[in-house]
């Protein structure tokens, strides 16, 4: 229901108000001293009172505490977190106190506890684009930006009227489907749409791969009214290669099956592969069987066949390859002397059709077919040019002799033997990825050594540069945008440096700012102030601190030419104030400075800021 909010809504807001400091807003009447927190030195928010009767912010006396000990920062009384309780009486005081809206331009007052409400909604408030475009205006300047200005606003598509951001008519035009444009190649006046179906299927002038580029045909593009000329011109290269490739993918489907103990690279055992897979898995027509297996007693005769034209259907399966692959060596392979390979069949003379003579094979048991006459007159050529320095084709019968020996001298490993080489290697990987855990385990132990030694080195390093600066201190503030921001948001109104000493055995400091001021100064000027703080060698100095303190703004401009400009002011302490006495607490809460040190307007002029760095030199010499 309307104003209720989930337990894990309110755990949250109560978070996030415990980590925030005092109010820092523009009161009107000015703040009453009883409603200022003693360490922040802004309105009290979420008030606790402390058993000794004095009110802090409860972020600040938590913090106090935690740090500094637990000491009442006011009186030094002992108190603990448990001694704190929340003062509901001044926090009701508290919201119910008129302030003035923050943002330059509004003149509008309210009570604190309506500020929230009045910032969101208020028209002198800067706020991002919706649109997120990168700009930043006033609230009520808004929706002119949205009309007329915002690079990412809506706009109408002239062709195809759809809505796209501004900022992107370039690249939709390129797209739009309704876009119409010259071909590149032809320059033929066609739309988004029809152009790359043109350039596909359709131009003349299109640089397109030769169709056999899959196989192997390495010509360079060329225009797609040439391709028929270079087809009609490499008519047998283009055969050849196709040839090749057929072969592979023959060699891939039938070799090494179980069951066949034909040479591998014998065509005959090959051809008789095709036979075999078809009689087995693929069902055959009539003619197909008649084709791959001659009846017996039948001879080999050679019939003419026609190459398939370009661009028709590769015949499937096994028979499509064995009757391509055929008609394909008939028409590109010469005719020169067959050599007779080691289990295939072959006629002394060309009358001799009927009398085969079949060579020896080294694989006993193994009969021949008449079906390897037919496969070799059909296919020897081609084996012969892809095969011929395989080692297998041979014209005396020594050669024969010596391959059978070389099969029979051969002494192949046993299954045990390869069972064990195989265990043995699997001990040795297993060892060596133990061995692998181990080192990075002491890997990750090194790391961590490194990790606490890199963290001991860091905290050494800063105290040191807390040591050796000599009373000289620069603060580099990064992401000062970033910052300035939360300023004007009220999120963190308040930075503060490090610590730092004035000489080794010297008096401890920092550097308090306020990026968008404070009190008179509020979003204006920027407020320098410094604070005592806690240091070591305070039971051996004197106090009230005496000497003289200087701020300055760092003019960053890196023009030689020109002389630096940086923004200085030199303070002399003053023993009677409360900021130069001794600190009690881990950081005086009370501090000495300039809430008008610089006009705002005048540092964001990319002379002081560069980088998104302001830089801060603080210079402190005692007396």
């Amino acid at each position: 229901m309307a104003g209720q909010t989930t337990p894990g809504t309110s755990l949250q807001k109560q978070q996030q108000e415990e980590m925030t400091e005092g109010w820092d807003v523009l009161w009107d009447p000015p703040l009453e001293p009883k409603y200022e927190c003693p360490i922040c030195l802004m309105g009290l928010r979420e008030p606790v009172q402390t058993n000794c009767g004095h009110r802090f912010c409860r972020y600040c006396i938590l913090k106090s505490i935690r740090d500094a000990g637990a000491r009442c920062p006011v009186d030094n009384s002992p108190l603990t977190e448990e001694q704190i309780f929340p003062d509901n009486f001044a926090k009701r005081e508290i919201l119910a106190l008129r302030v003035k809206c923050s943002n330059k331009g509004c003149k509008e007052k309210m009570e604190l506890i309506g500020l929230d409400n009045h910032l969101s909604t208020c028209n002198f408030a800067f706020v991002r684009c919706p649109l997120e475009c990168g700009d930043t205006f006033w609230r009520k300047d808004i929706p002119e930006h949205l009309d007329n200005d915002c690079p990412r606003r809506l706009v109408k598509c002239e062709h195809c009227f759809k809505e796209i951001p501004f900022d992107q008519q370039e690249s939709h035009m390129e797209e739009c489907p309704n876009v119409v444009r010259p071909c590149e190649f032809c320059q033929q006046q066609l739309t988004n749409e029809q152009m790359a179906r043109h350039v596909e299927n359709e131009c003349p002038r299109a640089l397109v791969l030769c169709i056999f580029s899959a196989v192997g045909c390495n010509v360079e593009k060329m225009e797609r009214r040439n391709l028929s000329e270079h087809l009609q011109e490499f008519t047998q290269v283009h055969l050849r290669l196709l040839l090749n490739a057929l072969q592979t993918l023959k060699d891939s489907r039938f070799t090494h099956r179980p069951g066949n103990h034909s040479d591998p690279l014998s065509l005959p055992a090959r051809m008789q592969d095709v036979t075999y897979e078809h009689r087995h898995n693929l069902p055959l027509t009539h003619e197909q069987q008649q084709m791959l297996v001659l009846p017996p007693g039948h001879m080999a005769v050679a019939t003419p066949v026609s190459p398939l034209p370009i661009g028709s259907e590769l015949p499937q399966g096994g028979d499509g390859i064995a009757k391509l692959s055929h008609s394909l060596q008939q028409l590109v392979m010469p005719n020169r002397p067959f050599q007779p390979r080691l289990g295939e069949t072959t006629w002394s003379s060309a009358e001799d059709y009927l009398e085969p003579v079949t060579c020896a094979s080294p694989y006993p048991g193994v009969m021949t077919s008449p079906f390897t006459a037919a496969a070799a007159a059909g296919g020897a050529h081609a084996y012969a040019h892809l095969e011929g320095s395989s080692g297998y084709r041979t014209g005396d019968p020594s050669s024969v002799g010596t391959s059978s020996r070389d099969m029979d001298s051969g002494n192949p490993r046993s299954e045990d033997s390869s069972m064990a080489d195989a265990r043995t290697l699997r001990t040795k990987v297993h060892n060596q990825e133990a061995k692998i855990v181990e080192q990075q385990h002491y890997i990750r132990e090194l790391e961590l050594k490194l990790g606490s030694l890199q963290q001991k080195y860091f905290e050494l390093d800063e105290r040191t540069k807390e040591r050796m600066c000599n009373g000289t201190f620069i603060w580099r503030i990064k992401e000062y945008s970033k910052l300035r921001q939360q300023a004007v948001k009220g999120e963190a109104t308040v930075r503060h440096s490090s610590g730092f000493y004035t000489s080794y055995y010297g008096y401890k400091l920092c550097v308090r700012v306020n990026l968008n001021g404070v009190d008179s100064a509020h979003g204006t000027h920027i407020s320098l102030f410094i604070h005592f703080m806690m240091g070591e060698n305070d039971d051996i100095l004197e106090w009230p601190f005496q000497g003289k303190i200087t701020l300055s703004i760092v003019d960053q401009n890196s023009n030689p030419a020109q002389q630096p400009k940086h923004i200085t002011e030199t303070l002399v302490a003053k023993p009677s104030y409360a900021a130069f006495q001794r600190p009690t607490t881990l950081r005086n809460h009370k501090g000495f400075g300039y809430m008008e040190f610089a006009l705002l307007r005048s540092l964001e002029n990319g002379q002081y800021i560069k980088n998104d760095t302001l830089i801060i030199k603080c210079m402190v010499q005692p007396q």
